[in-house]
């Protein structure tokens, strides 16, 4: 099964190990990594060749690795640097602030709906993990992708975080086929009402990440 999901706590330490001439070696490689999966889900991907061909790895089909982690937003600005923004690493993050802070564990008592759990177990035995799932675009839902992608190339004129913007259509593309898949695994459909949620959640953050990135800069002057 190529479908991968991690979670990491206080991520702000691998991005803050990342920079830097100190950098550390293997996480810089995690992240090299992590860059290039990041597109092949529908695709193959081959790993890095070794002079020693036992380590080297059989190739992947359609890899999809779900990363998600956690931290404050502060420590989440000081451990960003320029040079991530402009490689690529940060825009393919969907940034979201949370305005609760949750809690350490769940509730005692408190389980999830009985029809939501029948939901995901049913979807789990519908076709093969190993093979992507093909989403149909509404022309109502494109239009609102093509909005996007013109406000994107717009903000990509700004030296210092219109690189952030070069993946907003792609990153709103693929919340909207997850919840399309959610609702409906069978056919999954992105609709003009799932997109304008989707456009709205990648402008949304991409308004607050940048202006969280401008006042930690701004104060590190």
């Amino acid at each position: 099964n190529p479908n991968v999901y991690l979670f990491k706590d206080e991520i702000w330490e691998m991005l803050e190990s990342t920079k830097g001439n100190n950098a550390n070696s293997h996480t810089r490689e995690l992240v090299s990594v992590m860059m290039s999966l990041f597109s092949k889900g529908g695709g193959i991907y081959g790993g890095k060749a070794y002079a020693k061909t036992d380590d080297n790895i059989d190739p992947i089909e359609n890899p999809f690795v779900n990363f998600v982690g956690a931290t404050t937003p502060v420590r989440f600005a000081k451990a960003t640097s320029q040079a991530q923004v402009d490689d690529g690493f940060l825009n393919r993050m969907i940034v979201h602030r949370s305005e609760e802070v949750p809690p350490m564990a769940m509730p005692a008592g408190k389980t999830l709906p009985q029809g939501t759990l029948a939901h995901l177990r049913t979807m789990k035995t519908i076709g093969d993990p190993g093979q992507p799932v093909e989403v149909v675009i509404s022309e109502d839902a494109a239009s609102e992708f093509l909005d996007l992608s013109n406000l994107a190339d717009i903000n990509l004129v700004n030296p210092e975080f219109g690189p952030l913007w070069s993946r907003a259509n792609e990153n709103a593309l693929r919340l909207a086929g997850v919840v399309a898949v959610g609702i409906n695994f069978r056919e999954p459909l992105i609709t003009s009402s799932i997109a304008q949620w989707a456009v709205g959640m990648v402008k949304g953050q991409l308004d607050e990440f940048t202006k969280l990135l401008e006042e930690e800069m701004s104060e590190s002057l």
